[in-house]
């Protein structure tokens, strides 16, 4: 029998995330990894990006095609790579007291709303493989932990810019999960814990490989690692929870095996979305539903589904739901935590 019991509302943060505060959404990340020398050295790799402008897609074709020798796929492995450390080091941006400050805050006043209290348990997943809460989130009374996964310097502000060998942990064995998530289900396991779906710049693979899951075969590189298949299944049971709210701030909908799971939630146990994005609600509807964005239509992603699901929609960003250097709120974010009932 499971202790706790996930928290009512929950959140999903994708790259829109941390965008404000140096983070790289997929097309600025396409940038990062066009202009790395990797990719500028080799004119059969630069023509092709130039011509995929969807990184994961380009990085896809490269890895698995038979067109491209071990030399070429070890190339754009090094070029992705390098743009997600440089991007970590901006995230980072030590000796910036202001931005220290801002992100800290985010933590503290946005992400720690949503920690479980006596037995239920507080659910913080995202899709970044970037180090941004790592570095920033500061545990204090409440613990914020990664199943499974430890190092040091997380959550306590010691994490540096520059990352070395020193800062990668390896993901778990099989037999090392099977019991993780037995002690998982028991009083005295983590009740705030931070699930990264999509793997991490600063983990390695049971093999030893980096492991970040991008490309158009994200299910299948999820399911070699048992770490990663639990915490997947993690999210579904926890949306599948009946009448569990999801606040959404920063991801574009552009998982396939996300949707169809938050979807599936929505039909068949009234999952409540609540959805924080810059774009005007008509927008991203149409976003969600490319054909006319009929409610009834099913198209590809499930957009049609998954809009009849949001209760709330912020136009805005996280920035507006708090201040940087202050403990009060802004009124939008005020509301906002109220409705929710996290204030």
């Amino acid at each position: 029998m499971r202790y706790y019991t996930p928290a009512r509302t929950v959140l999903l943060t994708g790259a829109g995330f941390t965008q404000s505060f140096g983070g790289l959404l997929g097309k600025e990340m396409w940038e990062a990894i066009f202009n790395q020398r990797n990719i500028q050295a080799r004119p059969k790799l630069r023509k092709r990006i130039l011509e995929q402008m969807n990184y994961e897609d380009f990085y896809s074709e490269v890895m698995t095609g038979l067109n491209y020798d071990a030399e070429e796929k070890d190339a754009v492995a090094a070029a992705v790579k390098e743009a997600y450390i440089q991007m970590h080091r901006h995230l980072c941006r030590q000796g910036e007291p202001r931005h220290s400050a801002s992100a800290a805050g985010v933590c503290a006043r946005v992400i720690a709303r949503f920690e479980g209290w006596d037995r239920e348990r507080g659910f913080l997943f995202t899709l970044n493989q970037d180090l941004f809460i790592e570095r920033h989130f500061l545990s204090r009374s409440r613990l914020l932990k990664i199943p499974g996964m430890h190092h040091h310097q997380w959550f306590n502000g010691g994490l540096p810019g520059d990352l070395d060998a020193s800062h990668l942990v390896r993901l778990p064995d099989a037999a090392t999960v099977a019991n993780l998530r037995i002690q998982f289900e028991e009083k005295g396991s983590p009740s705030f814990v931070y699930i990264k779906l999509h793997g991490s710049l600063a983990w390695t693979g049971t093999d030893g490989s980096d492991a970040m899951v991008i490309g158009d075969t994200k299910t299948e590189m999820i399911k070699r690692e048992p770490l990663l298949q639990w915490f997947l299944e993690l999210f579904e049971k926890t949306v599948l929870e009946p009448e569990r709210q999801l606040v959404i701030i920063g991801y574009g909908f552009g998982d396939q095996h996300i949707n169809e799971i938050i979807a599936k939630a929505i039909s068949d146990s009234r999952l409540k979305l609540i959805i924080v994005a810059p774009a005007y609600a008509l927008d991203f509807r149409h976003r969600l539903s490319p054909l006319g964005g009929f409610i009834d239509f099913e198209p590809a992603h499930k957009g049609g589904r998954i809009w009849s699901g949001v209760t709330h929609y912020l136009r805005g960003t996280v920035e507006d739901l708090y201040h940087p250097a202050r403990v009060d709120l802004p009124e939008k974010g005020r509301a906002f935590f109220e409705n929710l009932g996290l204030n």
